[in-house]
């Protein structure tokens, strides 16, 4: 994150019951208020300016002039300032804290001070994946606990053991050597990026980044299946297998928390369709295969490349289509997430993990959110240009089958016969495919036709 994004924004503090009146003069003069939390009394705004800062810092200045004492009004017109503003209203609630350049008028990076994982308002900031796939757990105090905070943040970091770890530094780097190939080797081995039954697979080369769609097919296997490097396939097969149960178990925990167990299951794809952990059935070549609705978009990102408007970020913010992503920290930093609790850009894979650890991170998506009506808000998130070198991303979106209807009705009049509340949407008969297109499947299809007539790629991890 640039200390500049920090630096384009007002800062300010007042007491909650003079928020209106202070807003409202902000407003007519075309800000726009991008942050506003309340906590013992206070509320903490941070406004974008739509020119100078300094005109805020006038209009600011002549709030203060008339407000009496009581509105405790503040202001903040340098980057310390806003961070030391900032600081004393969320007091340690911050995960991550930020610590400027010396030279912080220059727009210059801003460091991560101290372990991602830490303490946020006195509960653990992450959790052992092993903790949550047992079905035991589901409805216990570490699903609670796990859920709360996926509610909150709208991302949950979770713990990987070091032989799911050291697999998915075996699928990055064998991913490496096979983005190493030439242009033709690849699509040969991928195939040009298309779409099975409007599922799509395969390489492409775009803009700010290549990627390889990978997906599971009826037959157990993967699609397609890379033969250089050799381990490749094996790698993916093992690892989509994994991914496949730890979602399938992690939804089933949000299922019981949003009131309606089960409820998820039959929208997803039948467990016999998903990659089994046995070897591939053989399938003649000019079979067209069936696929599943999840995959794995590996992603090749390349330090030194100007990214969206000559910024540095190579994949703009967005959200992704299906339940939840789970997407491993790569090796080399570059994913940020937009945590819902206080609206700040996170940094997760700037950080380090506990000693001998990897972080995969949980996030929420846009059909979860759609079909919980934000109780489970999608977790907006965006990839920036690696320091040096390559990032290689291995984000696996669990999605529902695209035909699957979501009938909230049974659940939600069982709960109110019942008593009990029930987070779901009033939906009766629309099926994954027609739900609102923000950042869904519809933009997705339209933006790459868009892009296949441009030649350029999209940006979605």
């Amino acid at each position: 994150m640039a200390a500049c994004v920090l630096q384009e924004h007002l800062v300010l503090s007042v007491a909650t019951p003079y928020v209106t009146e202070v807003l409202q003069r902000f407003e007519r003069k075309n800000f726009r208020v991008v942050a506003l939390k309340t906590s013992k009394g206070m509320a903490c705004v941070s406004l974008a300016a739509p020119s100078a800062l300094a005109d805020g810092a006038k209009l600011s200045a002549q709030l203060q002039s008339f407000l009496p004492s009581a509105a405790q009004y503040r202001s903040t017109s340098t980057l310390a300032e806003s961070l030391t503003l900032m600081h004393s209203v969320f007091s340690e609630q911050e995960v991550v804290q930020w610590e400027p350049y010396e030279d912080e008028e220059e727009c210059g990076a801003v460091s991560v001070i101290g372990p991602l994982l830490g303490s946020h308002n006195g509960f653990r900031e992450f959790f052992w994946l092993h903790e949550l796939l047992p079905a035991g757990t589901v409805g216990t105090d570490v699903s609670a606990r796990f859920c709360a905070q996926l509610r909150r943040d709208s991302f949950v970091p979770l713990l990987l053991s070091k032989r799911d770890s050291d697999l998915y530094h075996a699928v990055e780097a064998a991913a490496s050597s096979w983005f190493a190939m030439s242009e033709d080797e690849k699509l040969e081995s991928g195939g040009a990026y298309g779409h099975i039954d409007r599922k799509f697979t395969g390489y492409r080369a775009g803009k700010f980044r290549e990627q390889l769609e990978v997906r599971a097919t009826a037959a157990g296997g993967v699609y397609p299946w890379p033969e250089r490097p050799s381990q490749m396939g094996p790698l993916l097969l093992e690892l989509m297998s994994k991914l496949d149960g730890w979602s399938r178990n992690l939804l089933a925990h949000i299922s019981h928390d949003v009131g309606a167990p089960g409820f998820f299951e039959g929208l997803l794809d039948p467990i016999s369709a998903a990659v089994q952990s046995s070897p591939p059935v053989d399938v003649p070549a000019d079979e067209v295969p069936v696929l599943g609705h999840p995959l794995v978009r590996i992603c090749k990102y390349a330090s030194g490349t100007e990214g969206v408007f000559g910024s540095n970020v190579l994949c703009e913010a967005h959200n992704d289509v299906g339940f939840i992503t789970l997407d491993p920290c790569a090796s080399n930093a570059g994913l940020e997430a937009l945590r819902r609790s206080d609206s700040m850009w996170v940094p997760i894979e700037h950080a380090a993990p506990p000693e001998g650890a990897q972080v995969l991170l949980v996030m929420v998506g846009d059909t979860l959110g759609r079909s919980t009506a934000n109780y489970y808000a999608p977790c907006k998130h965006r990839v920036v240009a690696p320091q040096a070198g390559e990032r290689i991303g291995l984000p696996y979106l669990f999605r529902g089958r695209s035909d699957a209807v979501l009938n909230t009705m049974p659940a939600r009049q069982a709960a109110a016969a019942k008593g009990r509340t029930v987070h779901l949407a009033e939906m009766e008969t629309t099926t994954i495919k027609e739900l609102p297109a923000f950042d869904s499947a519809k933009a997705i299809l339209k933006n790459w036709f868009k892009s296949v007539k441009a030649g350029k790629g999209d940006c979605q991890e």
